[in-house]
């Protein structure tokens, strides 16, 4: 594994959030990441192109999945097996990801964070709405 890749599964999965738009406008209906509205909180109506200020409460976005280190053993016989340790601290899940295959195990694991930071996008979205 490169330098860049072992760097790339410490960073937590942040720009894969996204977050569901309507153009107060004309109410077009779209799509833009968590990334995206970080680096600009105005975003454009892709129909119309009006820019909208997106404000949200960022409480709890620092909670998503991260990664430990990929990890390639060699058993006795000569198997190798890779494993992957995934995990979200604010809900409270821990998975080891195992398998023959490095490339496999990264994809496991991403379609894992991808799940667990849609059910933080969730659940810090129901807790700003009881809040208010």
């Amino acid at each position: 594994m490169s330098l860049a890749e072992h760097h790339m599964l410490e960073l937590p999965v942040v720009a894969y959030i996204s977050f569901d738009l309507t153009c107060p406008d004309c109410g077009h209906k779209f799509q833009e990441t968590l990334q995206r509205i970080q680096n600009s909180p105005t975003v454009n109506c892709p129909r119309c192109g009006v820019d909208i200020d997106v404000k949200f409460n960022t409480h709890g976005i620092g909670n998503t999945t991260k990664f430990g280190e990929l990890r390639v053993s060699q058993s006795a016989r000569g198997s190798i097996t890779v494993s992957l340790e995934v995990y979200h601290e604010g809900l409270h899940k821990h998975r080891l990801i195992r398998g023959p295959d490095g490339d496999v195990v990264k994809a496991k694991a991403f379609l894992q964070a991808d799940e667990w930071n849609e059910a933080w996008a969730k659940k810090v979205a129901a807790d700003q709405h009881d809040d208010d």
